[in-house]
């Protein structure tokens, strides 16, 4: 378990690689200059819970290869990158009540190979510099994105390349197909 943790003006904010069964809980990252505010690669049945990531020179949160996490009650903010990216290979994260404000690219992005995410139940996406969730690959399977915000992302609330998502009850997002 990691708590009550603070990480300001470094490279990058907090790198992790091959953890299982981790609870992180009650911190904050800001003004990375060299990288992401999280780094997280082959993390599996972990929760993240009431964090900031702000101003990273990169992402707000990063995760590859990636299984069975929750993120809970977050926010992300006023990063370089994007807010959250989901590189490859992840599984089953599940994200809810949470702020993606003000990132220089998408707020969420779904870059290839990652299935089963859901992002639900109270995520507001607003001024981001591109999508508010951007599924990018037609290789993102059975994707859930329900009863969100989205609020002036500045090239549209999301765009969905993945296979099987699912988009309902979003305020500012039209129903999928």
């Amino acid at each position: 378990t990691v708590t009550n943790l603070s990480i300001f003006d470094c490279g990058t904010g907090l790198v992790a690689n091959h953890c299982g069964a981790v609870t992180w809980n009650s911190f904050i990252i800001a003004d990375t200059t060299a990288g992401d505010g999280l780094n997280l690669t082959k993390i599996s049945d972990s929760e993240i819970s009431n964090f900031i990531s702000s101003n990273a020179s990169g992402n707000g949160m990063s995760f590859t290869d990636c299984s069975d996490i929750g993120i809970l009650d977050w926010s992300i903010e006023g990063n370089t990158g994007k807010g959250i990216e989901m590189v490859s290979g992840n599984k089953r994260l599940q994200f809810a009540i949470g702020d993606l404000l003000g990132n220089g690219s998408d707020g969420a992005k779904l870059t290839a190979s990652s299935d089963y995410v859901i992002l639900g139940a109270g995520i507001i996406y607003k001024q981001n510099g591109g999508y508010g969730v951007n599924i990018a690959a037609s290789t993102c399977d059975l994707c859930l994105i329900i009863g969100n915000s989205f609020d002036t992302n500045t090239t549209a609330a999301y765009n969905n390349s993945g296979t099987g998502t699912l988009i309902r009850s979003n305020i500012g997002a039209t129903d999928s197909p």
